[in-house]
């Protein structure tokens, strides 16, 4: 049975080296890897206009790990500010009309996350973090996805693949 094993990075270096374990260690495939972040520009910050996209930037280039022909999009929420995806679950969540938090909250649980998880990272969103999304093909790819990403402080969760 597939599964979607998800979790969330803090910081885009914290994303780069659970990327680079998962496809090291657990042989994903990159195309079965998906990264979900927003821009968390600090208010003195967006009020100098000093930053349009740092965080989107950074998920772009760890993006890069996943390959140049991964897709890559960005959704402008109100209350929220950009949303950048790529790969499988951000190419699902750029054919839906995101327009706010809560949007993205239906639009995570929409492509199987648990309804109270995906609140929590709309929200983690939101503050600046980034959702890793491995969809894992074997058990054996589940099971060593969620330890690196516990092993990394990514919180794992698992789903039922759609």
């Amino acid at each position: 049975m597939e599964h979607v094993i998800s979790g969330l990075a803090e910081k885009p270096a914290d994303a780069q080296r659970i990327i680079d374990e998962l496809t090291t260690t657990c042989m994903c495939d990159r195309g079965d890897i998906s990264l979900l972040g927003g821009d968390s520009a600090s208010p003195a910050a967006s009020a100098a206009g000093a930053v349009a996209g740092a965080a989107g930037a950074t998920l772009h280039s760890v993006s890069r790990l996943l390959g140049d022909t991964t897709a890559f999009f960005t959704h402008q929420l109100s209350g929220f500010g950009p949303l950048h995806g790529v790969g499988r679950a951000g190419a699902l969540l750029a054919k839906i009309a995101l327009t706010s938090a809560d949007d993205l909250a239906k639009g995570l649980s929409g492509i199987g996350i648990r309804q109270e998880l995906a609140r929590d990272y709309a929200d983690a969103l939101k503050r600046g973090s980034i959702v890793i999304l491995v969809h894992a093909r074997t058990e054996r790819i589940a099971q060593c996805a969620r330890q690196v990403m516990a092993a990394h402080g990514a919180a794992a969760a698992v789903h039922a693949a759609h």
